[in-house]
């Protein structure tokens, strides 16, 4: 049997079948992949998508850096992931230990990063937002420091 109005194959007793919807695909966990992911899971820093393959080459994994772009913003979409942006505009990431928006505290010069707490500025932002009848906000927070380690280190070499 079939529904001719939308050419789809009937359900006895329950009319027309429904169309199958597609579920977003899940992009799979290739070998390469699992080491970028592992590599950032390892560390606190945010790191340029260059270093992180010069470090995972150094490691002995054969993969390009095509592919580490790839799976960086693979990740980052999918939000195992944050990306930020240097001083300079290099894209920089670090792994997302749990779901969720988050800000970091981020040392200039080693990248070292420590999450925040940012709810009493997330909330000024909705406050704020919502007093001008603007909807649907988004936000880019950027706080720099120098961490206690590089301030120790910064005259020696």
């Amino acid at each position: 049997m079939t529904d001719a109005a939308q050419g789809r194959p009937s359900t006895p007793g329950h009319g027309p079948a429904r169309p199958t919807r597609r579920t977003p695909s899940v992009p799979v966990a290739t070998v390469a992949r699992r080491a970028i992911l592992a590599a950032l899971a390892e560390s606190s820093a945010f790191v340029t998508a260059q270093a992180l393959h010069a470090r995972l080459t150094a490691e002995g994994h054969r993969m390009g850096l095509a592919t580490v772009y790839r799976a960086l913003r693979i990740y980052a979409d999918i939000g195992d992931i944050d990306r930020t942006r240097a001083e300079d505009g290099t894209v920089l990431f670090r792994y997302r230990p749990d779901p969720g928006h988050h800000h970091y505290l981020r040392c200039r010069s080693c990248g070292y990063s420590v999450p925040i707490h940012s709810e009493p500025f997330e909330a000024w932002t909705a406050t704020i937002g919502s007093r001008h009848d603007f909807t649907d906000l988004t936000h880019t927070v950027e706080v720099l420091g120098t961490c206690s380690s590089c301030w120790m280190h910064r005259g020696e070499g």
